[in-house]
């Protein structure tokens, strides 16, 4: 789905009876006039320098335009959103029947403007760590006939290309003779490798950077080489998907329906080098919007869009984030607790070079069983949450060591000892837990789950590391079965006696 977007850039101020008008090829259209004070719609008040030419004029038009626009985009056609950066003003279009807008203004303010109708960037290369990521060296035949192919390997955190291109600082030398005209390496293992999943409720993701240099042999004389950067995440591609899956998607989650638990925070991850707004509606109004910028850190190429704090889902946490707070429980505070939706939001827009992807959101109230919020790594390498509304239970297995041992003392023994003596014994808990209804869009979010190798709970105000001991998992539809649910088996990932040495 592609979208249009304006991009308005102002290089003067406005003045008192300028105007601003935006048109498109549905004839819509929104013309705003610039008066000492706001007073009506289609107005904007004048504009007070801020230092940088334009900045002024881009605020206070961007506030006029929210102010008059923002319920369902009226006058431009339904469905617009609107960001601000300094003096640049960027409108889109949700209607996709909107393929074409002008920007024109009379008076002194001076502009320049440009439309991206249903642009998408040229994607890089993204590494996916979990499947084979080929890296293919082709023959020239002007160059000859190809025999060999060198290839060297970085892989390293922190910031972009901050290492010195030496033999001595290569992490990976690897060489293939040619067959059939080409050299194939396959180097995602080696990358995955380097990717450690640590979560321990902060959401960040630890991708990192690949910085390729390949040199091919032509009748064995090195004769040509190449250098390129890329980035690799701790994710994967179905076999449907071809060769080099590279999912290079803005929203990084597959559903675009999200039902959560009514008091606890929204997460959405998006790739920060493909995405450049989120913005939360609630019955139609904008609530928050976060513009998001591209990064050359490693652990700031997936961005969590929330409107919580970060990684707190219950009261009592986000009391204990303040220093110095004290939470005391009650069983009326704890009453009091599920009343409210502290975090109201319905739909939620992610604006990308692939387009707006429009996820809506749906709160669930539990007040009779105890909800567990799951987060694992889904297919595009991003920590995603699965809540399981409904009835669990706690079991425990345990293993053992023992001997038999000889109790004899002094031609007589006591009956009170052990014969059979434990020389060890350690336990691990389980736990059963209950989705509750989903709809049938969530079958590939839990099939994500099942194929995760990482996963974490939030049990008792803690996130902890648990494995996913269901091997196989019949898939529910809503024709055949009505109503979805599914049951899941986990183990918490330790000896429940501290082993740690």
């Amino acid at each position: 789905m592609g979208f249009t977007r304006l991009i308005i850039t102002f290089t003067g101020e406005a003045v008192v009876n300028d105007t601003m008008t935006i048109s498109t090829n549905t004839g819509k259209s929104y013309i705003a006039s610039v008066q000492k004070l706001r007073g009506f719609s289609n107005q904007t008040s004048d504009p007070i320098p801020t230092g940088t030419a334009g900045e002024a004029t881009a605020i206070v038009y961007k506030d006029a335009l929210i102010s008059d626009n923002i319920s369902y985009g009226r006058q431009l056609g339904e469905g617009v959103l609107f960001a601000q950066s300094s003096n640049v003003i960027t409108v889109t279009f949700l209607n996709t029947a909107i393929t074409t807008a002008t920007f024109s203004t009379t008076g002194t303010v001076t502009t320049t403007s440009s439309v991206d109708s249903n642009g998408v960037a040229v994607p890089y290369q993204k590494i996916n760590a979990r499947s084979p990521h080929w890296y293919r060296i082709q023959q020239d035949a002007s160059l000859g006939t190809l025999t060999s192919a060198l290839i060297k390997l970085k892989i390293h955190g922190g910031t972009q290309n901050n290492w010195l291109q030496s033999d001595a600082n290569w992490d990976y030398q690897l060489t293939s003779l040619a067959s059939n005209s080409e050299v194939i390496f396959n180097i995602s293992e080696l990358v995955k490798d380097y990717i450690d999943n640590n979560f321990d409720g902060d959401y960040q993701s630890n991708t990192m950077w690949v910085d390729i240099q390949t040199v091919s042999y032509y009748d064995a004389v090195s004769t040509e080489t190449e250098f390129k950067s890329t980035k690799a995440f701790y994710g994967y591609g179905y076999f449907e998907e071809g060769i080099n899956p590279t999912l290079n998607n803005s929203y990084l989650q597959s559903n675009h329906r999200i039902l959560k638990l009514d008091d606890a925070p929204l997460i959405i991850p998006v790739d920060t080098s493909r995405t450049q707004q989120v913005t939360f509606f609630n019955k139609g109004e904008q609530i928050y919007t976060k513009s998001i910028s591209s990064s050359n850190f490693n652990l700031n190429q997936i961005e969590y869009v929330t409107n919580g704090i970060n990684g707190i889902d219950s009261f009592q946490q986000r009391v204990l984030q303040y220093n110095g707070a004290i939470f005391e429980h009650s069983d009326c505070l704890s009453e009091f607790e599920g009343e409210f939706e502290l975090f109201e939001v319905d739909t939620v827009y992610v604006d990308g070079d692939d387009g707006v992807s429009v996820v809506t959101v749906q709160n669930v109230s539990e007040c009779k069983y105890q909800p567990y919020k799951l987060t694992f790594i889904n297919k595009f390498g991003a920590y995603q949450d699965l809540w399981f509304f409904k009835a669990s239970s706690l079991s425990m297995k345990t293993s053992k060591e023992d001997f038999r041992r000889n109790t004899m003392s002094v031609n007589n023994y006591s009956i009170s000892d052990h014969q059979y003596k434990n020389l060890f014994k350690g336990g691990k808990e389980s736990l059963s837990i209950n989705s509750g209804f989903y709809p049938e869009s969530y079958n590939e979010v839990f099939k994500q789950l099942l194929l995760s190798e990482d996963c974490w709970i939030e049990y008792k105000n803690q996130t902890l590391p648990i494995n996913i001991t269901d091997s196989s998992k019949k898939f529910k539809t809503s024709l055949m079965d009505k109503l979805i649910s599914y049951e899941l088996s986990i183990d918490f990932a330790y000896d429940k006696i501290n082993t740690i040495n």
